[in-house]
């Protein structure tokens, strides 16, 4: 499973290549960025698809703006999930999420970043 991690002046073809791709983006931006590629991701992506969330059963459906904290000393870091390319649990993201933005930052933090995690 490849994880992107794009950061600087994210371009939204970038952002939609790689969902399209892997299913799974990091941006290592401001919630106010993210939620504005978030709104164009879901004018340029097909709604359908589902995504799932192992802990409560639940089926998500499309695209998801989702988030984890505590991440080294970066606070809140932003990642969107494509449902019909990421055909795992929304958990299992988390935890891609997690070691994709480590391995980043030991790599000096580039503005885009490839991290394979098996």
């Amino acid at each position: 499973m490849e994880t992107v991690v794009l950061s600087g002046e994210i371009r939204v073809a970038d952002v939609e290549l790689f969902l399209l791709a892997n299913g799974i983006v990091v941006l290592a931006t401001s919630r106010t960025v993210a939620r504005r590629i978030l709104h164009e991701m879901r004018e340029r992506l097909p709604p359908d698809g589902g995504l799932w969330s192992e802990e409560d059963d639940e089926d998500l459906w499309g695209l998801e703006h989702q988030f984890v904290d505590g991440i080294l000393d970066r606070g809140w870091t932003h990642f969107l999930v494509y449902g019909p390319t990421f055909s795992l649990p929304i958990g299992y993201a988390r935890g891609y999420v997690r070691r994709a933005i480590e391995a980043w930052r030991a790599n000096g933090t580039p503005l885009e970043f490839h991290h394979q995690t098996t």
